[in-house]
C-alpha cells in the first residue's frame, strides 16, 4: 500500500510490495530523513550548515557528503557552469543535486532487503522496479507542463527512454522563447534529435500545438 510523508519539503510516496510488517518502508522513509538531517542548508545542526560555517574541515566529512560534493563538481563541469551547488555569498546547497542521490540511495536499500517490486515518488522524481501489488508494471502519468490537469502520456517503466526526460522537456521547450541557443550544447541537441524521432513525443506536440522540439533539427 503506498504512504506518503512530508520531508525534505516534498511529499515522498514509497510503496514496496511484500513488505508485509512495513521495515522495509520505514527503513526507506528514514533514508530520506537522515538524507535531509545531513544535507539541508535550512537546518542549522546540518553537515552542510556546519561546512558552510567552516566548522569542519574537508577531511572530516562524512563519505556521504564527500561523494555528494564529487558529483556536484562533476556535473557543474559538464553543463560548464550552469549548475553549481555554489550561491553567490559563497556557500555550498547541494539540494538541486541531493534528491535524486537520496532516491538512488533508498532505492538500493529496498533492494539491498530482498524487494524488487517497488516504487519511490519524491517530488515527483521517480525510481521504480518490478510491477505493483496486482502483478502488473508501474503505470506513470506525464502532465502537460501548460495544463497540470492533463495527462498527455502514460508511461510504463521498462521504456527505452527514462522517466527524467519527459521531466526536463518543459525546461528545454522555453529555450527558444527567451532568446536562447543550444549550439553550445551539442549533447543536448542529439538528446532531442532522438526524442523527435519517436512517434509519441510527436503526438505529444500535436496535443500540446508546440510542433517540433525547439532546439532540434526539424524546428530549425
Amino acid at each position: 500500500m503506498p504512504e506518503t510523508r512530508l520531508i525534505m519539503g516534498m511529499p515522498i510516496t514509497i510503496s514496496i510490495v511484500g513488505d508485509v510488517d512495513g521495515g522495509a518502508t520505514e527503513a526507506a522513509f528514514e533514508c530520506f530523513e537522515s538524507v535531509d538531517r545531513r544535507f539541508s542548508p535550512y537546518k542549522i545542526d546540518s553537515e552542510v550548515s556546519a561546512l558552510n560555517r567552516g566548522e569542519i574541515a574537508l577531511e572530516e566529512m562524512s563519505p556521504e557528503l564527500r561523494e555528494v560534493l564529487e558529483l556536484s563538481e562533476l556535473t557543474r563541469h559538464e553543463t560548464q557552469g550552469y549548475f553549481d551547488i555554489r550561491r553567490p555569498d559563497g556557500r555550498i546547497d547541494p539540494s538541486g543535486l541531493v534528491k535524486g542521490w537520496a532516491i538512488r540511495k533508498a532505492a538500493r536499500g529496498i533492494e539491498a532487503g530482498g524487494h524488487f517490486d517497488y516504487f519511490v515518488d519524491a517530488g515527483g522524481d521517480i525510481q521504480c522496479r518490478g510491477r505493483n501489488e496486482h502483478g502488473k508494471p508501474w503505470r506513470v502519468g506525464i502532465r502537460n507542463p501548460f495544463d497540470q490537469s492533463q495527462i498527455v502520456k502514460v508511461l510504463v517503466p521498462g521504456d527505452d527512454y527514462t522517466l527524467a526526460e519527459p521531466a526536463y522537456w518543459p525546461w528545454i521547450v522555453r529555450v527558444d522563447r527567451v532568446g536562447g541557443s543550444l549550439d553550445a550544447f551539442p549533447a543536448i541537441r542529439a538528446w532531442l534529435e532522438r526524442l523527435d524521432a519517436r512517434p509519441e513525443y510527436r503526438v505529444e506536440h500535436e496535443l500540446l500545438g508546440l510542433g517540433a522540439t525547439p532546439g532540434s533539427r526539424a524546428a530549425r
